[in-house]
C-alpha cells in the first residue's frame, strides 16, 4: 500500500497534474465572473417583476377605491362600472392585501432581507396556487393538485405555519388577466415548495448563477466540469504505462508473481486516484474560498430530481419531449421540462435536499472517472508511442463528445458515454437516458475496457 501511494504521489508531482489544476481553477474563476454578471442582470429583471406586481396591485386598489368613494358619495355605482357595494368592498380589500404584499416583497428584495423575502414570496406563490386551483377544472391533468393541502399531505401542517396563506372564498374581478403572468401550474407548485423549504431551513434563495459554496458547486457540475472532465482524466492516465517503459521500471514491476493483470489494475487505480485529486483539489479550494466568506450552510437546499431514477428506460413521450423542448424552466438551482401531452412534470419530479442529490451525482461521477481511466489505460497499452497515445486520447474525446452532433436522434442516449459526465440533467430527468442505465452502461464499458487492456497487454513483448 505504501508503494501505491508513493506512485500516486509521483504522478501528482508531474507538470501535467499542476497544469490541470490551474486549468480547473481558471475555469471556475471565469464561471464566477460570468455568474456575477448574470446575477446583476437577473436581479434587475427580478426587481422589475416585483415593481410590476406592486404597481399593478396599487393601480387596482386605486380603481376600487375610486368606485368605493363614488358609491359612498352618490349612493349609486359609477357609470360604466355597475358593481354593487359588496363587490366593491371585497375587491378593494383583496387588492389592498396584494399591494401590501407586493411592497413587502419589494422592500425585502431591495434590502436583501432574505428570510423576509422568502416568507412573502412563499405567501405570494400560495396565493397564486389557490387562485389557479379555484379557476382550473380539478380534472385538468396539468393541475392535479388544486390546493397545497392536496400536494403536501401530512407535511402541510408544518409548512402552513411558515407563511401566511390567504383563503380564496371569492375571486376578485380581473384576476384572470393577472393569472397569465403567474406561471404554469408546475412552476407555481415547484417554486412554492422551494420557498417553503428555504424558509424552513433559513436559507437564502439560489439561482443558476449563485456563487454561494454549495450553489456554485452545483452550478459548476452543470456548466463547467462536464466539458473538461473526460479529457483531463484521459490525459492524466494515458501515459502511465509509457512512463514505466520509458524509465525501464516496467520489467521490475512485471517480475511480481501476480502478473500483468495485477499491474494494469494497479495502474488503473493510480490513474483513478490521481484524477480524483486533480478534479477535487481545485473545487475544494474554491469551495473553501466561498465558504470562509459566506458560511458553509446549504446542504439542505431544495432541488428537483426525477423520481424514476431506477427505471431502465424512458418512454417515447419523455424522449420526444426532451428532444423538442427548446428550453427548460428553472426553479432555484434546478431545471425541468414543462408539462406536455404524455408528460406531467408534477408527477415525475420531486424536491429533495441538495446533499441527497449530490450523493447520487458523486456516484455517477466517480464511475465516469473510472471509465475514463480504464479508457486511458487501454489506449496506453494499445498505442506504443507515448505522443501518439496522447493524440489518440484527444481524438477519442473529441469524437466521444461529438456523439450528439453525429447522431442527433440519439443525443445523450444510453451509449453516449462521455455525456454521462453531465450528471445534473440525468438526475433531473432532462436526458434520454436514466440514472440506472447510465450506471450500468458505464460499469459495463469499464469492465470491457479493462479486459481488453489485459488481453492486449499480455500479448505484448516488453522490449524496454
Amino acid at each position: 500500500m505504501k508503494s501505491f501511494w508513493l506512485e500516486v504521489k509521483s504522478t501528482c508531482k508531474s507538470f501535467k497534474f499542476l497544469a490541470f489544476i490551474l486549468v480547473l481553477l481558471c475555469l471556475q474563476i471565469v464561471l464566477i465572473t460570468q455568474f456575477q454578471k448574470s446575477a446583476e442582470s437577473s436581479a434587475y429583471y427580478d426587481l422589475q417583476g416585483h415593481l410590476t406586481y406592486s404597481r399593478t396591485s396599487a393601480g387596482m386598489e386605486r380603481f376600487w377605491q375610486e368606485n368605493y368613494d363614488y358609491i359612498q358619495e352618490h349612493g349609486e355605482p359609477k357609470p360604466h362600472y355597475p358593481y354593487n357595494q359588496e363587490t366593491i368592498e371585497s375587491n378593494l380589500a383583496w387588492y389592498k392585501y396584494e399591494r401590501d404584499l407586493g411592497n413587502k416583497i419589494l422592500q425585502a428584495f431591495e434590502s436583501e432581507d432574505w428570510p423576509t423575502y422568502t416568507r412573502h414570496m412563499a405567501e405570494k406563490r400560495l396565493l397564486e396556487w389557490n387562485i389557479r386551483g379555484a379557476l382550473v377544472d380539478p380534472r385538468n391533468p396539468y393541475m392535479p393538485f388544486s390546493t397545497p393541502e392536496d400536494y403536501f399531505g401530512q407535511d402541510w401542517s408544518t409548512y402552513s405555519q411558515l407563511a401566511n396563506m390567504r383563503e380564496v372564498d371569492q375571486l376578485p374581478i380581473y384576476v384572470g388577466e393577472r393569472l397569465r403572468s403567474t406561471g404554469s401550474p408546475e412552476h407555481i407548485i415547484f417554486s412554492t415548495t422551494a420557498y417553503l423549504q428555504l424558509l424552513q431551513e433559513d436559507l437564502p434563495p439560489q439561482t443558476q448563477h449563485s456563487t454561494s459554496p454549495w450553489g456554485f458547486l452545483f452550478n459548476f457540475l452543470r456548466q463547467g466540469l462536464p466539458r473538461v472532465l473526460g479529457i483531463i482524466v484521459l490525459l492524466m492516465t494515458v501515459n502511465l504505462v509509457h512512463q514505466d517503459k520509458k524509465y525501464g521500471a516496467i520489467k521490475v514491476n512485471l517480475l511480481n508473481p501476480k502478473g500483468r493483470g495485477h499491474y494494469l489494475l494497479r495502474k488503473t487505480s493510480v490513474g483513478f486516484v490521481a484524477s480524483l485529486f486533480t478534479v477535487a483539489l481545485p473545487q475544494l479550494a474554491i469551495f473553501l474560498y466561498h465558504g470562509l466568506g459566506q458560511g458553509f450552510r446549504g446542504l439542505n437546499l431544495p432541488v428537483l430530481m426525477e423520481n424514476n431514477l431506477w427505471q431502465w428506460v424512458y418512454g417515447s413521450e419523455h424522449i420526444r419531449l426532451i428532444r423538442w423542448t427548446p428550453w427548460f424552466t428553472s426553479v432555484g438551482l434546478s431545471e425541468y421540462a414543462p408539462s406536455y401531452s404524455g408528460w406531467h412534470a408534477i408527477e415525475r419530479l420531486e424536491t429533495v435536499p441538495l446533499w441527497q442529490f449530490l450523493l447520487l451525482a458523486s456516484a455517477l461521477l466517480l464511475l465516469f472517472i473510472l471509465f475514463c481511466t480504464a479508457l486511458g489505460i487501454f489506449i496506453s497499452t494499445l498505442v506504443k508511442s507515448e505522443v501518439f497515445a496522447q493524440v489518440t486520447a484527444v481524438g477519442v474525446f473529441v469524437l466521444g463528445t461529438s456523439f450528439a452532433s453525429i447522431f442527433p436522434e440519439h443525443r445523450t442516449g444510453p451509449w453516449d458515454l462521455f455525456a454521462k459526465a453531465d450528471v445534473i440533467p440525468i438526475l433531473e430527468g432532462n436526458s434520454f437516458t436514466t440514472y440506472l442505465t447510465s450506471l450500468v452502461v458505464l460499469a459495463l464499458a469499464t469492465v470491457i475496457l479493462l479486459l481488453l487492456s489485459m488481453l492486449v497487454f499480455r500479448r505484448q513483448d516488453i522490449a524496454n
